[in-house]
């Protein structure tokens, strides 16, 4: 039987009598008897290096107040560490501010030209085509965000993000701009997935 490993890009077509299957994050791994398990440790050696990599780093989700309104780790930017840029990531999601003005923001608290990145956990749904799917997996996201960072005339008024990009970018399909700004006006201001005993 033919079986393909797949990791970063990598694939492997193999010919084995005995196999078992096992995950690492979103990634399907063959294991295999005898002369395999060696690439195999070399394999989630590898992946361990880059997963640790990842969780150390602190994403950037946007600058000041939306950061600490999206940032589902609860790093509050004012408490960032501003001495070690090489932790820091600002990082793209779907309510990135695409005028780039965040990402400059940043780089001028920290004095560098931060690195880039994607943020995993939420890249698949960036790239869906829009539908009301998911336009509903977006607002479930939203509806996680802290709250109590941004007031409900912020919210609303159509000089900001929330209204004037958010909505025609990703909410389209599942509201109409005034029930759009009904259900932001109602958000609870306690994140969803935020840890409460921080």
């Amino acid at each position: 039987m033919c079986f393909t490993l797949c990791v970063q890009g990598i694939g492997l077509d193999l010919d084995t009598q005995s196999t078992s299957l096992c995950t690492l994050g979103n990634i399907w791994v063959i294991l295999y008897t005898k002369k395999l398990r060696s690439i195999f440790f070399m394999v989630a050696y590898t992946l361990g290096k880059d997963i640790n990599s990842y969780m150390r780093t602190i994403h950037l989700f946007g600058h000041t107040c939306n950061h600490d309104l999206i940032d589902p780790h609860n790093n509050s930017f004012g408490n960032l560490d501003f001495t070690n840029s090489d932790k820091h990531a600002y990082t793209y999601h779907p309510f990135t501010d695409l005028g780039h003005e965040s990402y400059f923001l940043c780089c001028k608290d920290f004095g560098v030209d931060l690195r880039r990145t994607i943020y995993a956990p939420w890249e698949g749904i960036m790239n869906t085509p829009d539908s009301v799917e998911r336009a509903s997996t977006l607002w479930d996201i939203l509806t996680g965000f802290d709250w109590d960072q941004i007031d409900i005339e912020t919210r609303l008024n159509p000089k900001f993000q929330y209204c004037r990009v958010w909505y025609p970018r990703m909410f389209t399909h599942l509201y109409s701009l005034e029930e759009y700004r009904e259900a932001l006006s109602l958000l609870s201001t306690k994140p969803r997935w935020h840890n409460p005993d921080h």
